[in-house]
């Protein structure tokens, strides 16, 4: 990719960051103040950071993302977190039959593992 094509790219990735948050945060109904307290950040870097200006402290960017429940990653880049990377319910539930009627539905009642 020639050195034109990588800085408009670039440059897209970034103004893509800042419509996430963006959104992110107005879905929540979280304010840009609110927002900039969660991730220990002043209000006016968090307003350039809607404005797609790529974040210097990426440990604010994760506490804003933990905050929110969204992924680090889709945050920043909008890919998905990787499948390996993701966590099952069976992996945090135990099956437990509490239903078996005439109609045939079994539901199953998830409880938390005992770590």
């Amino acid at each position: 990719m020639s050195d034109k094509a990588s800085d408009v790219q670039r440059r897209k990735n970034k103004n893509e960051w800042g419509q996430r948050l963006k959104s992110v945060l107005a879905e929540r109904k979280i304010s840009l103040r609110k927002a900039a307290a969660i991730a220990g950040v002043s209000p006016s870097v968090m307003d350039s950071w809607t404005s797609g200006a790529t974040p210097s402290d990426m440990l604010a960017v994760k506490k804003l993302s933990d905050s929110l429940g969204v992924s680090f990653s889709w945050l920043l880049t909008g890919q998905p977190d990787s499948v390996g990377d993701s966590i099952s319910l069976q992996e945090h539930f135990e099956e437990a039959t509490i239903f078996n009627g005439l109609a045939r539905i079994k539901i199953e009642k998830l409880t938390p593992r005992k770590k």
